[in-house]
């Protein structure tokens, strides 16, 4: 639910950050603070800290909303009009393929380290160990089945290796967000207004010469917002 919220609450905001800021700089920002509240999780351990956890998701949220609304607008003005649809396209499906391959990276990458710390535990037989090395709730199934001291020392096991590859995980997410932010260089520095290419020429008025341009409105490819100077 922080989550949720503070992402709702990026995206009514988002319009009046990009035009302000320009997607270069917001999204940026937007990875960076995803990348910061990344980062503020590894702080949790075996003990729960729910004020950490709700400032945490809430930054999580706002950062990652920040990002997507700056990375779509941004595209999408880039796009002619006639090919708007296919740019929506190209970013709904590169998010859902960069979701997908974030799920099966970051896995790997927490089972690989989570599981050495299981296969290793003292006094636990071997088919045991490796059974509970696939997932938490697996080495807690395993340890009650084992019971006693090895059925101890296992769930402790578990829980510290959990940690351990919980806070591994969190630090190559945030490496990866921060070479998004660097990935945002790329990106213009000013968000460009729409409309057409540029001011019709007057219509010429009989006996009068060229009429007043009755509309003042920024044209497309004119920067808009507070940074349309530089």
């Amino acid at each position: 639910l922080p989550l949720t919220f503070a992402a709702m609450a990026a995206g009514l905001v988002g319009s009046r950050i990009l035009h302000r800021f320009g997607p270069r700089t917001m999204v940026g920002l937007g990875f960076l603070l995803t990348a910061g509240a990344v980062l503020s999780l590894t702080v949790m351990g075996q003990q729960d800290r729910p004020a950490l956890l709700v400032i945490s998701f809430i930054l999580l949220g706002f950062g990652l909303e920040t990002t997507l609304f700056g990375a779509y607008e941004s595209m999408l003005s880039e796009a002619p009009v006639a090919s708007a649809g296919g740019a929506a396209a190209i970013g709904e499906t590169s998010y859902q393929l960069g979701g997908g391959i974030g799920i099966a990276l970051l896995g790997s990458v927490m089972n690989a380290a989570y599981a050495p710390g299981v296969k290793h535990t003292p006094d636990v037989p071997g088919d045991s160990a490796t059974a509970a090395s696939h997932s938490l709730g697996e080495a807690y199934e395993v340890s009650g089945r084992l019971g006693g001291p090895a059925g101890s020392a296992l769930r402790h096991a578990a829980r510290d290796s959990f940690v351990h590859g919980l806070h591994v995980t969190l630090i190559v997410s945030a490496g990866l967000l921060l070479l998004g932010a660097l990935a945002a260089l790329r990106l213009p520095r000013v968000m460009e207004c729409e409309g057409g290419p540029g001011p019709d020429p007057a219509p010429e008025i009989p006996g009068q010469g060229p009429a007043a341009d009755p509309g003042s409105g920024a044209r497309r490819g004119e920067p808009c917002g507070a940074e349309s100077g530089g």
